[in-house]
């Protein structure tokens, strides 16, 4: 059973302009993108004497000019649902792009009496608020420096999770 979704994104920006404000997630999210919106900004950009980075030019590393995507046209989501069929079978899909859910097949039944929970974060941190709460993001991420881990956190939008018995957060 499939459902195509045309939720509307809100206006494009720049990404190093910090959380869309106008997005309709609960407050406590939002306290958390503003926090690791600010340690983003405070954290100096990584060099090459970090570790990770030792091989890398970091002059290169500018983000300004990047753009959070805005809504996709009809075509593109054609071109996008029509190159997003790789498997036969699943026991669940969700597709995005441009940070839009364009469509969702829920989870199977079989799965549903197991337990699991597998919708887009924007409902699961409102309905399932206590184990969002404790299992989102709660491991510390490697994307290379903390800086970047932070600037993760705070632009984090429309994904999926899945949930059952043990934490399984599918990013």
């Amino acid at each position: 059973m499939s459902s195509v979704v045309n939720h509307e994104v809100g206006k494009s920006g720049l990404i190093l302009s910090g959380p869309n404000e106008s997005r309709d997630l609960p407050d406590w999210f939002r306290d958390q993108q503003r926090a690791a919106w600010q340690q983003f900004e405070s954290l100096p950009n990584p060099t090459r004497k970090d570790q990770a980075w030792r091989f890398a030019n970091v002059n290169l590393l500018d983000l300004a000019p990047f753009k959070i995507s805005g809504p996709l046209s009809e075509d593109d989501r054609e071109s996008v649902l029509k190159y997003s069929r790789g498997l036969d079978e699943y026991a669940a899909r969700m597709i995005f792009a441009n940070d839009q859910l364009i469509e969702r097949d829920v989870v199977s039944e079989n799965l549903k009496k197991r337990g699991v929970i597998f919708q887009p974060l924007e409902r699961a941190m409102v309905e399932h608020a206590d184990l969002f709460r404790r299992y989102f993001m709660s491991t510390e991420a490697a994307l290379g420096s903390a800086k970047f881990a932070a600037l993760h956190h705070a632009a984090r939008r429309r994904d999926r999770t899945a949930h059952r018995d043990l934490p399984l957060v599918a990013t």
